[in-house]
């Protein structure tokens, strides 16, 4: 799809030089962004490419820390959410924000009821609006019907007619499709449709390269907090788009991780066809995983690779026991799993380093120590207490082991860097003695040297026998494995070996993707 025509010259929305941090994290950098009217833009970019922060900046939920924002060519300030509204800038997020016990009239005009001269609620002007305002838009919908009685696809109808009630003229759509079955999408299609032709400006954002390219008529690319492409909303530009989000092999990787003959750097031992550590199949959740199948070889780093919401994430909670699922067949070692809950897996000789490390993989109030030895307590408790002592001599070691950067293992973890926490999360494990571990995005939201740093420290795991199932969404981290599946849409979609990947690179990669 071409960019459209006959547009106004000036945008309707524009953002000039917008950057935020955040402590340790860039989150945006020198963002420049520009929404014509009557023009769907979409967005595009991995988990952690700045995508949300600029939404939050747009709704008025955060606060740049430099650049300027137009509004039909003029500067506005969005220091709070009702900023953004008097902006006439309405945000429909992932988590629609209805009332699912109020009726579709009630959640359309919600804080701004209409009234008679006497005072009350006029309800009768309430509900004829409130459909006027749906048909406009192409549904008949009851208003009197209470939102949870609606189909998904209606809900998000109400949402966006809420949100033209007061009288929007840019709309932001944060993954409009996340919850919405497939079926319903010419509907949200043929809505938005209709909203470009009313002149509005919406920006789309999505994980989806397939919805983007039937309904935008550009998409920028970001990465890494910066702006680094704009396309016109053609599959033809799919190569390009993902060249943009994905980037490559750092020049300073290559040469820090190459062992052996060839130019690819290498994080396994190469050993794909021996005894087997995990072996699954047919591992659903009825949710975002319809069918994965793997085998993971002992000595073995095997990368799980996908674009962001494809069911990554979900398929280490799977493995790691922390979600429910169900499968064909799960064996550990030539044996099957009796239970699923971390406990066993942990037991089994499995460990996790989740994605969300602050939240899920550490306790950041928590000293380094306890930290180190929360996975495996009974070594440290010869009797009824923790030793002290024991824990503390544990951390020096992964301290002095890993290079953690800390003067006193009694320091809460909370103050170390991104790097320095994820080795923290990773000594964890080693401590523990598991075999095997599952390590979702391990380098992101980390400088180029934590990263070399981890990357080393997941080669020694898997050459003194270690086998690492790396899920990630950076093409350059799939590169450094063994082998690399390819999950999409919660199923595996064919495997990439290392003879390829060394033969074809990062295209052996990216023709999956397609």
């Amino acid at each position: 799809m071409t960019a459209p025509v006959g547009l106004a010259l000036r945008p309707l929305i524009a953002v000039s030089g917008v950057s935020k941090a955040y402590p340790g994290t860039q989150a945006l950098a020198n963002i420049n962004l520009e929404v014509m009217p009557g023009e769907i833009h979409g967005i595009a970019g991995q988990n952690g490419a700045g995508k949300s922060t600029l939404v939050r900046i747009l709704s008025g939920v955060e606060r740049p820390d430099s650049g300027t924002i137009l509004i039909d060519g003029e500067a506005v300030t969005l220091d709070n959410p009702q900023a953004a509204h008097r902006a006439r800038i309405m945000t429909v997020h992932q988590e629609l924000s209805l009332v699912p016990h109020l009726s579709v009239a009630e959640n359309i005009y919600v804080g701004e009821l209409p009234r008679t001269a006497g005072g009350t609620i006029h309800w009768s002007r309430v509900r004829s609006q409130a459909r006027e305002q749906l048909l406009r838009l192409g549904f008949d919908i009851d208003v009197r019907a209470t939102v949870a009685s609606l189909p998904i696809a209606h809900r998000q109808a109400v949402e966006i007619a809420k949100a033209l009630t007061r009288d929007a003229r840019v709309l932001i759509l944060d993954e409009p499709t996340a919850t919405l079955p497939r079926h319903d999408l010419n509907q949200l299609f043929d809505l938005l449709q209709q909203l470009k032709k009313l002149g509005l400006a919406i920006i789309y954002i999505s994980h989806h390269f397939d919805e983007m390219y039937a309904i935008c008529d550009r998409i920028s690319v970001f990465r890494d907090g910066q702006r680094v492409g704009l396309h016109d909303g053609d599959e033809k530009q799919h190569d390009a788009i993902l060249q943009s989000m994905l980037g490559g092999v750092s020049p300073e990787r290559s040469a820090k991780l190459q062992v052996g003959p060839g130019d690819m750097p290498r994080l396994g031992t190469g050993r794909t066809d021996g005894e087997v550590a995990l072996s699954v199949r047919g591992l659903r959740d009825g949710h975002d995983l319809h069918g994965v199948d793997l085998d993971l070889h002992k000595g073995e780093v095997l990368g799980i690779a996908g674009l962001s919401g494809n069911g990554q994430s979900q398929l280490a909670s799977a493995l790691f026991g922390a979600e429910k699922s169900q499968h064909e067949a799960f064996l550990v070692n030539g044996r099957e799993r009796r239970r699923q809950d971390p406990a066993h897996s942990i037991a089994l000789g499995i460990g996790l380093l989740p994605e969300e490390r602050k939240t899920q993989g550490l306790i950041l109030t928590m000293s380094i120590t306890r930290n180190i030895t929360l996975a495996s307590l009974p070594r440290f408790s010869p009797g009824y207490f923790l030793s002290k002592a024991k824990e503390q001599k544990a951390a020096i070691g992964m301290r002095d082991a890993l290079a953690i950067k800390t003067a006193h293992v009694s320091e809460a973890v909370g103050n170390l860097s991104g790097g320095n926490q994820q080795k923290v999360a990773l000594a964890k494990w080693l401590v523990s003695g598991v075999s095997t571990l599952i390590i979702v995005e391990p380098t992101r939201g980390v400088d180029v040297g934590a990263k070399l740093e981890i990357y080393e420290l997941i080669r020694t795991f898997a050459d003194q026998g270690g086998s690492v199932i790396l899920i990630t969404s950076e093409i350059d981290e799939a590169l450094m494995c063994d082998r690399v599946l390819i999950l999409s849409r919660g199923q595996t979609a064919g495997s990439v070996s290392r003879s390829e990947i060394e033969q074809r690179g990062e295209a052996a990669i990216l023709d999956r993707f397609n």
